[in-house]
């Protein structure tokens, strides 16, 4: 009888499906990075000015949230997109990797009586 996904387990599924995760991941973060253009991050005398002026107003926290912010949004263009998404596939096929494993340990011993 020829093994169909109904015949796969659990942990054979998450299995497969953190490969599949890392393959497309990887894949596409090398092909974002190929045809991005790399950030610009020279910074401007206006930006000097606008962070002197909101340190003054909001104070060191204020300061911090906004280059936070700046940070954050910077990882979803440019190069800087292909590493974010890189990681996040890595991430991802890990934890299917090991829920793999903890559902593989869990098939494989016996019912306890």
């Amino acid at each position: 009888m020829p093994r169909g996904i109904s015949a796969l387990s659990r942990s054979q599924l998450l299995y497969r499906a953190g490969q599949l995760i890392l393959l497309i991941g990887l894949a596409a973060a090398l092909i974002i990075y190929a045809i991005a253009p790399a950030a610009d991050l020279t910074p401007t005398p206006d930006d000097q000015r606008y962070i002197d002026q909101v340190e003054r107003i909001g104070g060191k926290l204020q300061l911090a949230m906004i280059q936070f912010e700046r940070w954050f949004a910077g990882l979803w263009h440019g190069s800087n997109l292909a590493f974010t998404l890189a990681a996040l596939s890595i991430v991802a096929a890990l934890v299917c990797f090991w829920l793999s494993v903890r559902f593989e340990c869990d098939e494989v011993q016996p019912p306890q009586a």
